[in-house]
C-alpha cells in the first residue's frame, strides 16, 4: 500500500484518521466495502444469504467456506482507525461503503488523544475520552 504526500505529513504531525457513522441508523459496511477490505487485507471472506432477507442485514459473512457460526465475522469487530478500513472508507466514499443505513466518513484526531466514538440513534461522532463516576 503506498500512501500519498498529503496522508505521510499528517503521519509525521500525529494525526490519526477514525471511520465514524455520520448519519442515523449505525455503522456497517456494503458488501462492496467488505469484499474490498478483504481482498485488501489478504484475508478470505464468505457468506451466505439469509432468507428471509432482511434490508437491513441480508446476509451473513465468515472466515470459512464452510460458514460455520464459530467463525462468524462482522464488520462490528474491526478497529475504527484500521488503516485498511480508512482507505476502503476513502476509496469508495461515504455512501457507497456504508451498509443500509450507513453514510461512513474520516475523521482526523490528533494522535495524542484519547478517544471514543459516541452516538446517538447510530450517528456517530469521535470525542475525548474522559473519566466519569456514577
Amino acid at each position: 500500500m503506498t500512501i500519498s504526500d498529503d496522508e505521510l505529513i499528517e503521519h509525521l504531525r500525529g494525526i490519526r484518521k477514525v471511520v465514524i457513522n455520520a448519519c442515523h441508523g449505525g455503522f456497517s459496511l456494503s458488501h462492496e466495502a467488505i469484499l474490498l477490505y478483504h481482498r485488501y487485507t489478504g484475508t478470505p471472506i464468505y457468506w451466505r444469504d439469509l432468507e428471509p432477507k432482511s434490508s437491513w442485514s441480508p446476509r451473513m459473512y465468515y472466515l470459512d467456506a464452510e460458514c460455520t457460526d464459530s467463525h462468524s465475522w462482522s464488520e462490528t469487530d474491526l478497529l475504527r482507525d484500521d488503516p485498511v478500513l480508512v482507505r476502503v472508507i476513502e476509496e469508495l466514499g461515504g455512501e457507497e461503503a456504508g451498509g443500509s443505513a450507513a453514510v461512513l466518513k474520516v475523521v482526523r484526531v490528533p494522535a495524542d488523544v484519547n478517544w471514543c466514538i459516541q452516538e446517538y440513534d447510530g450517528q456517530e461522532w469521535v470525542a475525548e475520552q474522559h473519566r466519569t463516576w456514577s
